[in-house]
């Protein structure tokens, strides 16, 4: 009897696990679809009263770091210009490359709101103008997708493929 009385209660948590999920997935997308931001305060903006406000130092270091890219695509130019400047993320470090990928890539600089594979207008302001962000993408997508393997034959023949010496053989010991 313990153990079914066990299995129902557990069952009960299950399911009152699931409901709880689909509640804040549901609250999450009303919000998103209202243009009200939903996660971690995105780098150039500040909460305040739980909507997103341009930070005053940082939203214009968004601006730099966009233009600086549009002219030179290059993000190893574009740390560098940043660490020259010092620069640093909120967290007091240096500026890492996935960290400005991703800053480039994020359409919340653009007044638009991701969520659930989908864009909805945001009620924050834009720190950089669509034309800004449109020009960057291409260049921040074809980035991403460089191979860098390098593609040759080996210089030696590797010594496992040549004769087999005698010492090298199998053998087996009485």
């Amino acid at each position: 009897m313990g153990r079914l009385l066990c299995n129902i209660l557990l069952d009960f948590a299950q399911f009152e696990r699931e409901m709880t999920a689909g509640r804040i997935r549901d609250k999450m997308n009303q919000r998103a679809q209202k243009g009200l931001w939903n996660g971690a305060v995105p780098y150039g903006y500040r909460n305040e009263n739980r909507r997103l406000i341009k930070h005053e130092t940082e939203a214009p270091r968004v601006q730099f770091i966009f233009e600086t890219f549009a002219e030179k695509p290059s993000v190893t130019n574009l740390r560098t210009a940043l660490s020259r400047r010092d620069w640093l993320t909120r967290a007091g470090q240096p500026w890492t490359k996935p960290a400005l990928d991703y800053l480039l890539r994020n359409p919340i600089c653009v007044g638009k709101l991701p969520y659930n594979k989908q864009s909805f207008a945001a009620a924050h302001e834009a720190l950089v103008s669509e034309a800004l962000f449109h020009k960057v993408q291409p260049q921040t997508r074809e980035r991403r997708h460089v191979d860098t393997a390098i593609k040759r034959p080996p210089t030696t023949t590797p010594s496992w493929s040549s004769r087999t010496s005698a010492s090298s053989a199998p053998s087996s010991t009485p």
